[in-house]
């Protein structure tokens, strides 16, 4: 029974049979009319059933006429609005509530759903080598069947035609798509028609990372984002655009969705932090840590310097079997003097100088510079000594040459790992010296204090 009831339908859902006002139609053509479609129906052309051919008993069948495909819910008809919209004969006759159904009913259908026209974009046929009809809010020509005629009428209505409408339409569904295809096409359109947002505050915006292998991937804020991560250094915390997408696309994607250059001061104090809490860092992260430190040390303000003094507790030093140890700053020095360095090396079980990486940094002096702003001392300058000499068994060197000559001078002048005006300073310093020559042997106490510790080294 149910079988021959389902053939019933099948059968008078295709046929044309029901009697409207366009003419004989089949069910799913049709609308069974009601209160709801009086102000709409003034300027637009409906398919409603005649109901002075059947009479107002038809409205009794309405479970009938549904089951069969009739419309018989204003809702439910949306899709008939757009393709049946006139204007009508006089503009008099339009009330200001027929207006206002036809704007705020859900009347037209586009390719995300029945959607009001202000949330719908007609399709323009020159978008076509950037878009598909599926990247958008377009309204379903296939369904309409063609709508390019009624351009004006559809954007008095509301519908977007224009491309800055378009592409603020475009954007505000954009994180809807799932597809990694379909998110390159709507940069690359919204890129190419140079869209900028309306809101400038771009601190909520998301991107797309795409995930290589599935063809996906997923939606992250924006602030987890940069353009760049050289060496991949925050791999593991930020997404580098320029690994995704093309180079034409980054400066788009930067100033559109507020996504930095660059890694900023304070990523760069987050990765610290997690290196010092864990005490494990790979020499080659620290080495591409204080490179791209040094490349940014002098763009960033003294504010944020301090910070990072403040913020920076630890730092990294070697001990005597090549390893690196995160150890407080306050008892880590810079090893400025060689002989220093070996005495006290020999003489401390825990390392005591800052780790400088084996490959030189573009510039060495700068990494000697960024230490001392964080606070760190120079092994020269927290040294304290006690020199046992007689000086009345010693007399002055008058010829200094053999000791301090021209080779000393170039030496320090041309290969010191020191800024320039430190290398005049020291080389005057070398010449300014006063020698003084002993037969009888000369002792030196050196003690330093690491206050941490609470204890003195001597040597």
């Amino acid at each position: 029974m149910q079988t021959q009831l389902l053939d019933i339908i099948s059968c008078l859902s295709g046929e044309k049979w029901l009697n409207t006002c366009h003419g004989y139609k089949s069910a799913p053509e049709t609308i069974l009319f009601d209160q709801k479609w009086g102000t709409v129906s003034k300027f637009v052309d409906l398919p409603f059933i005649d109901e002075a051919f059947y009479g107002l008993s038809i409205h009794s069948y309405k479970c009938e006429l549904n089951m069969l495909g009739v419309v018989i819910n204003f809702s439910e008809g949306a899709h008939f609005v757009a393709r049946g919209l006139k204007l009508p004969r006089e503009a008099a006759s339009l009330a200001p509530e027929g207006a206002l159904s036809l704007l705020q009913k859900q009347m037209a259908k586009n390719t995300h759903g029945l959607q009001v026209p202000q949330e719908c974009i007609l399709f323009n046929p020159d978008w076509e080598c950037y878009l598909t009809p599926n990247d958008g809010p377009f309204i379903d020509e296939k369904f309409y069947v063609t709508l390019s005629s009624l351009e004006k009428d559809l954007k008095a209505v509301g519908v977007k035609v224009d491309i800055e409408e378009a592409c603020n339409l475009i954007s505000h569904s954009l994180t809807s798509h799932v597809q990694t295809s379909a998110v390159r096409r709507i940069y690359r359109f919204l890129h190419k028609f140079n869209w900028n947002p309306l809101m400038q505050d771009t601190r909520s915006s998301q991107l797309w990372i795409p995930d290589q292998q599935m063809g996906k991937g997923k939606w992250v804020e924006n602030w987890r984002c940069v353009l760049h991560d050289q060496n991949n250094l925050f791999d593991t915390r930020l997404h580098a655009l320029d690994k995704y997408y093309e180079k034409e696309l980054l400066p788009f994607l930067s100033r559109a969705f507020g996504v930095c250059d660059v890694p900023s001061p304070y990523d760069y104090l987050d990765i610290w932090n997690i290196w010092e809490a864990s005490h494990q860092v790979s020499t080659a992260k620290l080495s591409s840590f204080f490179g791209q430190i040094s490349e940014n040390w002098e763009n960033w303000d003294s504010d944020t310097r301090s910070i990072l003094k403040r913020q920076c507790t630890m730092l990294p030093a070697v001990n005597t079997s090549g390893a690196v140890q995160f150890v407080m700053k306050e008892e880590v020095f810079i090893a400025d003097d060689l002989q220093l360095k070996i005495l006290f090396i020999e003489a401390s079980e825990n390392p005591l100088f800052v780790w400088f990486p084996p490959k030189c940094l573009s510039s060495p002096a700068k990494l000697l510079e960024i230490y001392t702003s964080l606070g760190v001392r120079k092994i020269s300058e927290a040294v304290k000594f006690d020199l046992h000499c007689t000086l009345s068994a010693s007399k002055i060197i008058d010829d200094t040459d053999s000791l301090i000559g021209k080779a000393l001078i170039k030496l320090v002048l041309a290969f010191a790992n020191m800024p320039m005006k430190e290398k005049h300073k020291t080389a005057k310093s070398l010449l300014e010296l006063t020698v003084y020559g002993t037969e009888d042997p000369i002792s030196v106490r050196y003690a330093l204090q690491l206050p941490l510790q609470k204890r003195r080294l001597e040597v």
